[in-house]
């Protein structure tokens, strides 16, 4: 119901009017009490009274057919056949891709879009490889994926992801790394953990070649490994970097652990987006995230038990 632009619930006109209806109710109650007390004291009532003289038993079903039918009526405009609040909503507006100004805003899109979001890197360390010599593949490739929701970014990953993959080996295990370079420029492979020469090992690769790298991993702890060609921060910022885990030689407490890659995004406002460096040499991200993308743990959360020990 519409008057003058304003739309009136039709359930909350009829809760109104029992409301009035019970405080009428509630005056003739009183003036049957007052009857009463006339009776009492002998006092005759007017002449009309008695074809108007309120019943008790006929107000109280008045009241509840009254009450009946506001009920009926709030359920009619309120009950299974109303639209949800999702179908009520209005729909998001379209934006271009987002800045970290408005990351709130942009968190409340994502709540929409979780059922289309990328699956979340994971977070879980994986567990120590075993034998003597442990062998990994290193791929680099040029890559479009979503770094924050609706945000497209033209990225350099190692093995398709930001950050590269998770490296867990024990203290005195030897890597040999193979490193591939399917990208379109030449590219590089830093390990901190390494105690290698770094001018012959950490060397530039051209597209459609590969590498060698082996190394003791001699220290415990948590490194670092990425890209180093010039300029490294634009190799870095674009995405090639990842974590290597050397576990003590006498195995820690066991605990449930997770590795959290800290990392930034400059970008230039396109889609797909690409590096802005002078953002990068000025240390003004546009996003901060763990693994690669903004929110993503928020839809799919890092799960321990009460007491349990945890580790990151």
């Amino acid at each position: 119901m519409i008057f003058s632009g304003v739309e009136f619930d039709v359930a909350w006109i009829f809760a109104a009017a029992v409301l009035l209806v019970a405080a009428w109710l509630l005056a003739w109650g009183l003036s049957l009490e007052a009857q009463d007390d006339r009776e009492r004291r002998g006092i005759a009532p007017a002449g009309n009274a008695a074809v108007w003289a309120p019943n008790r038993g006929r107000a109280l079903a008045f009241a509840l057919a009254l009450t009946a039918v506001g009920l009926g009526a709030t359920w009619a405009s309120h009950g299974s056949a109303s639209p949800s609040p999702q179908a009520r909503s209005t729909p998001a507006r379209t934006q271009r891709a987002p800045r970290a100004t408005l990351a709130s805003s942009v968190h409340s899109v994502h709540a929409q879009q979780r059922a289309s979001a990328a699956r979340p890197e994971p977070a879980a360390l994986p567990p120590v490889a075993r034998g003597r010599v442990v062998r990994v593949q290193i791929v680099v490739e040029d890559r479009v994926f979503e770094i924050a929701p609706g945000v497209r970014y033209q990225a350099w990953t190692f093995n398709g992801h930001v950050p590269g993959p998770i490296i867990h080996v024990r203290q005195g295990q030897r890597l040999d790394i193979t490193f591939t370079n399917h990208g379109s420029m030449p590219h590089s492979l830093d390990f901190h953990s390494a105690r290698v020469a770094p001018d012959r090992t950490f060397k530039d690769v051209q597209p459609g070649h590969s590498i060698h790298v082996s190394f003791v991993a001699e220290r415990p702890g948590v490194y670092l490994y990425h890209c180093v060609t010039a300029p490294a921060v634009a190799h870095i910022a674009n995405g090639m970097y990842g974590a290597m885990i050397v576990d003590p030689a006498k195995p820690l407490p066991h605990a449930r652990s997770f590795v959290l890659t800290a990392g930034e995004w400059y970008t230039d406002g396109g889609s797909p987006a690409h590096l802005d460096f002078a953002k990068a040499m000025g240390m003004t991200p546009d996003w901060s995230t763990f693994n690669g993308r903004a929110f993503q743990y928020d839809e799919a959360p890092l799960h321990a038990a009460p007491g349990e020990r945890v580790r990151f």
